[in-house]
């Protein structure tokens, strides 16, 4: 089975065991992309700046909110759940219309 690709976001805001947020490491996060193969991903987290190894947590936290709007402004943009409902419903009430056969 191969191994699930990471999200970059997934390892920036690392958390201990009782959820109370921990520094993230920059080395740490790189390899971890690494080992999964992740190249590009990897080369996006070895530009974030870093002082003593740490990732510099206004500088992900900033990022983090970039990322966001821009998701947001895409979804409000391209509408997608919107389009993919109008494209199944069709498809939900022809299933529901033929019934558990």
């Amino acid at each position: 089975m191969e191994a699930r690709l990471l999200e970059i976001t997934d390892l920036l805001w690392p958390v201990d065991s009782g959820g109370a947020p921990v520094p993230a490491l920059k080395a740490d996060v790189v390899n971890a992309l690494r080992g999964r193969g992740q190249c590009g991903a990897a080369r996006i987290v070895s530009a974030i700046p870093a002082a003593e190894g740490i990732l510099d947590p206004a500088y992900v936290d900033a990022l983090g909110l970039r990322v966001h709007r821009e998701l947001q402004r895409l979804g409000e943009e391209l509408q997608l759940g919107r389009r993919v409902a109008a494209l199944l419903r069709p498809v939900v009430e022809a299933v529901r219309a033929g019934g558990a056969g």
